[in-house]
């Protein structure tokens, strides 16, 4: 059987539309930084370090994750959309993506990285079981 070949409608036709979505995905979250409700969000919760000197590092906060409670450097500290963004594999998504990605400070809150871990696994379970639920496989 013949080896289907790929579409590669974009970028000079080097890129498929998933590498194409990839790029924008990535463009969209790296702008988001500077996006001022999420900046004000990570500059909140938080303390002056005043405990040891780190070699090699110049810390100057402390985060609080919004989950346990904890305090993180910044380092350990991830923003996390509590609407989750989405997916972005198809110009539809667009919209809704953008929307949920810049959203105000209501809607993102600090988290260390093992709470957002287990945020996310929590969610991926839950799809998964709702998606075995509904192919009638319960």
């Amino acid at each position: 059987m013949a080896k289907r070949k790929k579409e590669t409608p974009y970028n000079g036709g080097k890129w498929t539309k998933a590498r194409m979505m990839s790029f924008i995905r990535a463009a969209l979250r790296k702008a988001s930084i500077k996006w001022p409700p999420l900046q004000a969000v990570m500059s909140s919760n938080r303390r002056v370090y005043e405990g040891p000197k780190i070699k090699g590092r110049n810390i100057k906060w402390q985060h609080q994750c919004n989950a346990c409670k904890g305090w993180f450097f910044g380092s350990e500290i991830e923003r996390d959309h509590v609407v989750a963004c989405g997916s972005l594999s198809d110009w539809e998504d667009m919209p809704g993506f953008a929307k949920r990605l810049f959203c105000e400070a209501i809607g993102v809150q600090k988290l260390c990285k093992r709470c957002h871990q287990m945020k996310h696994a929590r969610e991926a379970d839950i799809e998964r079981r709702e998606a075995t639920s509904a192919d009638g496989n319960d």
